[in-house]
């Protein structure tokens, strides 16, 4: 059972906010060991800017030109320099997505525990991050689909604060104690395209399958990814993903296609408490994510996830057994 979240019912394609020209400071997430997201529009507005620890920019494209007027991706604009950004994967979305929920964007000049932060360094580099994770509401834009705006009403970043405000409440808690990921779990994965709907499963015994079923492919962990594709129909593919590029191709047996229109889903569930003994947190929320279709283009990858929708799960709803009703 699912505690209902009505969505607002959209108007046609959601309006534009935040246009070129305007320079709005966004907050993000710590995603990796090394890196601190947030940051700031380019002037020109293309860009997200975010930063590594040891200060150096890296830049991600700024929705506003990744979808068009009527919401349909650009499928243009990569990561500039082909650095990372948060869009990349969808654990990685989740995370981001959850951090700017929760960001309690703390004043700069807040109190700064002594013990905390000893020296004059340590506070500076301290109202620096506050600094860059102001205005969370913004970065959130950037993480939904317009899919997701159209149905809830959102016409820009400020639409999102209700939805923030509502989450960061239902949610008190998540990313205190361990890193966001902690949390969160992949529960389903699967992409729809001409060639239908496929669920998705990682596949662990590379080697041994690829000579088990005759796929005649060196196995190179380092440069791809491999997955366990079923079809509707039961049917069963080997499925590569360049990590590079975004690339896929499937295979059965020595048979090999290329997977060009597929958009990708992915559930993923959040807990507010980190596993019991038992390993039974309860799941208190699931985000579905969206990519945007687009495909490999020159040997860079275009796809990248967005929020798609959420559902608030009800903890005493989710234990009751709904068939243990009788009938009146």
């Amino acid at each position: 059972m699912t505690k209902n979240v009505t969505p607002v019912a959209g108007t046609g394609a959601p309006k534009r906010a935040r246009r070129l020209g305007r320079v709005a400071c966004l907050g993000a997430i710590s995603l990796t060991a090394g890196l601190v997201l947030s940051g700031c529009t380019s002037s020109e507005g293309m860009y997200i800017e975010g930063w590594w620890d040891n200060g150096d920019p890296f830049y991600a494209p700024s929705k506003t030109v990744l979808f068009d007027e009527n919401g349909d991706p650009t499928c243009a604009y990569p990561v500039k320099y082909n650095q990372f950004e948060s869009r990349s994967a969808a654990m990685t979305l989740a995370k981001a997505v959850s951090f700017e929920i929760m960001n309690p964007e703390t004043p700069v000049d807040a109190y700064m525990d002594p013990d905390e932060f000893p020296t004059e360094e340590d506070q500076e580099k301290e109202r620096r991050d506050r600094e860059r994770a102001l205005n969370s509401v913004d970065i959130l834009w950037e993480y939904t689909h317009p899919a997701f705006d159209e149905q809830y009403g959102i016409e820009g970043p400020d639409d999102l604060t209700p939805i923030k405000e509502e989450l960061m409440d239902y949610l008190y808690g998540l990313g205190k104690d361990a890193p966001f990921i902690e949390y969160m779990d992949l529960t389903s994965n699967y992409f729809v395209s001409e060639r239908g709907t496929f669920t998705v499963n990682r596949l662990n015994a590379v080697e041994a399958y690829l000579e088990a079923n005759d796929v005649p492919l060196e196995f190179r962990g380092l440069v791809n990814e491999y997955y366990i594709a079923i079809s509707e129909e039961g049917e069963e593919y080997l499925l590569v993903k360049r990590q590079s590029t975004g690339s896929i191709s499937m295979w059965q047996g020595p048979e090999r296609s290329d997977l060009t229109d597929a958009v990708w889903y992915a559930t993923i569930d959040v807990t507010k408490a980190l596993d019991t003994p038992s390993g039974l947190a309860p799941v208190v929320m699931q985000y579905t994510l969206q990519t945007d279709g687009c495909p490999d283009k020159g040997g860079q990858g275009y796809q990248r996830y967005y929020l798609r929708d959420y559902r608030l799960i009800d903890e005493e709803e989710e234990a009751t057994d709904p068939e243990s009703d009788d009938d009146a």
